[in-house]
């Protein structure tokens, strides 16, 4: 039987923080419509204090890494860093589009067989990945950039999950195919960095902590936009 872990999750990489903590009986969890760099530090506080549970008391710290908008990954990986090697904590990265998988999971989802989660990149592009099921989601390919028009990645998926927040008419593309919408849920991104931390036994070393690039630039040129 696994020992309970104590731990902290948090996500910056859609339209609100979140933020999930468990004292290994029982979670909380939030999510704050505001820029992380305005509440991810209270929302952590807040989410301890009832647990009366001290940051360096914590097994490991969880966070969404990226992919996602520049200043948010950057943020949100930098607040990791700092956390793991301040109190010398362990620290699990996880993939955004992993953790939108992981939202959308159902028995029904997983007897489709395949996926492609699709993640709103802006510049007409989504990040994209693909995943099929055996005994266990597992990622058919590295994240890619792909153009809204194109659907070499979707034409072989039974169902898409999307997620694009200021682009609401992309919901309605690619007809004939299942479509759903990510709905965030923290406490899942908990259970999700837990299942990590287990397998890898261990967190990253902080100092090779990375935030997940897909794409190195973050506007279009004046000449792209005309």
């Amino acid at each position: 039987m696994h020992k309970p872990l104590k731990s902290l999750v948090f996500c910056c990489s859609s339209q609100s923080t979140s933020v999930a903590v468990s004292n290994g009986s029982s979670c909380a969890s939030k999510r704050v419509f505001e820029l992380a760099s305005s509440c991810l530090i209270a929302s952590m506080h807040e989410l301890l204090s009832p647990y009366e549970l001290q940051m360096a008391e914590l097994d490991f710290i969880g966070f969404v890494n990226g992919p996602g908008a520049f200043t948010s990954v950057r943020t949100a990986c930098s607040v990791a860093k700092t956390l793991g090697w301040s109190l010398s904590l362990p620290v699990v990265p996880i993939n955004m589009l992993d953790y939108m998988l992981a939202c959308s999971d159902s028995q029904e989802l997983q007897q489709r067989g395949g996926v492609c989660v699709l993640l709103d990149a802006r510049m007409q592009q989504w990040y994209a990945r693909t995943y099929q099921w055996q005994s266990g989601w597992l990622a058919q390919s590295e994240v890619v950039l792909m153009n809204y028009a194109d659907a070499y990645l979707i034409n072989e998926a039974k169902t898409l999950i999307m997620y694009a927040p200021s682009e609401e008419n992309l919901y309605q593309e690619y007809p004939g195919i299942s479509k759903m919408q990510f709905l965030e849920n923290p406490k899942v991104l908990l259970e999700l960095a837990n299942q990590i931390y287990r397998l890898m036994g261990e967190g990253v070393d902080v100092h090779k902590l990375q935030p997940y690039y897909v794409r190195n630039k973050v506007a279009l040129t004046e000449l792209e936009r005309s």
